[in-house]
């Protein structure tokens, strides 16, 4: 990424016009994923179960200095139920991908509302505030009606071309949000690998032996008396507590590689990783937080998640459907067609012209 990041700061400063477009598909889908994990927690947790009181520390939400912004510090105490229901649907509005312009502070504020004001936040909402902050000026210049779709470089309100310049300072805004977001979940990987290897029960293999059998975080009851089972033997504590330390280390250093390859192989399995830690631990929202800072980590910026399996091996070279391709709007060169009017589902419209493999 770093080599990405550097070529194409240098191909700005000559040519600003080739810029990549940064909204793309897989950004969209990452919104859609760190929505659902606070809409979900919102629909299915009861009051009292948000905003208990906690011991030593009163009452929730707190609505001291700047979490005084908070939606449920706004309204009565007695209405949270009503507006917790409210702010569910406002992220399932922003989940559906309709007109991320108009959704993006929203987003912002509930996901800020609901980590400031509950009163036990795990490490997932925390991921799901930042995240939709770092993402505002990419969604505040998202021209689409839709994030599921690709930008081709039309106005989808007037259907004309848009001027140079005003592309250039969006794509700009946009993909400085989006290199910020991807540097964010860098750090959260990292951070999390090797605070691990200070741990002895990291180093030596048998931190899983730990938390599978923790009565306070450990697995399912379900699922206890196998992973008890498979913990108890040396080979299998020694790989469950080794893996995922690899895994995390292993995303947190894909930012140093530019190779799709790996990247294409490190998305499932770190996706696969975090539905694990789901079954096993019940963090579903934590989860869906994860999934969606997958997405903004590996998939090229502006680029569908497909563009992994299907684009050359790094990013060196033009791609018809990568960054390379995806200037076309930053160039100001006319479509005959925009994704913008377009339903998400829909994949043709009468009497447009289809983008060009």
């Amino acid at each position: 990424m770093l080599n990405y990041l550097v070529r194409q700061f240098s191909q700005f400063i000559r040519e600003p016009s080739r810029l990549p477009v940064p909204w793309g598909p897989a950004y969209g889908a990452a919104r859609t994923f760190l929505a659902l994990g606070v809409a979900g927690t919102l629909i299915f947790s009861s009051d009292e179960t948000l905003f208990h009181p906690v011991a030593q520390f009163g009452s929730y939400p707190k609505c001291d200095g700047i979490s005084g912004g908070s939606l449920f510090c706004l309204v009565p105490s007695d209405s949270h139920n009503i507006w917790r229901f409210v702010a569910a649907g406002i992220l399932l509005v922003v989940a559906s991908g309709w007109r991320p312009r108009v959704t993006a502070l929203p987003h912002a504020w509930i996901t800020f509302s609901f980590h400031t004001s509950i009163s036990i936040p795990d490490g997932g909402d925390q991921v799901s505030m930042i995240l939709a902050i770092l993402l505002l000026p990419v969604a505040l210049t998202d021209p689409r009606k839709w994030h599921w779709n690709r930008q081709h470089g039309l106005d989808g309100e007037s259907g004309t071309p848009w001027k140079n310049n005003a592309v250039q300072v969006s794509a700009v805004i946009g993909v400085t949000g989006l290199v910020l977001a991807r540097l964010q979940v860098v750090g959260i990987y990292f951070q999390s690998g090797l605070a691990k290897l200070a741990v002895p029960e990291w180093v030596d293999g048998t931190a899983l032996y730990y938390w599978i059998n923790s009565p306070t975080f450990g697995a399912s009851p379900w699922l206890r008396p196998l992973l008890s089972w498979i913990v108890e033997v040396p080979v299998g504590v020694a790989l469950l507590t080794w893996l995922p330390l690899v895994l995390e280390l292993a995303l947190a250093l894909s930012v140093l590689n530019s190779s799709r390859r790996l990247r294409a192989i490190l998305l499932p399995l770190g996706v696969t990783f975090h539905a694990l830690i789901a079954v096993v631990m019940g963090l579903w929202s934590f989860a869906a937080a994860m999934t969606g800072a997958l997405l903004l980590l590996l998939v090229p910026i502006g680029g569908p998640v497909s563009q992994l399996y299907h684009g050359p091996s790094r990013d060196s070279g033009p791609d018809p459907s990568s960054e390379e391709a995806s200037t076309t709007a930053v160039r100001g060169e006319p479509e005959d067609i925009t994704s913008d009017d377009r339903d998400p589902s829909s994949t043709s419209q009468p009497g447009a012209k289809q983008p060009q493999n």
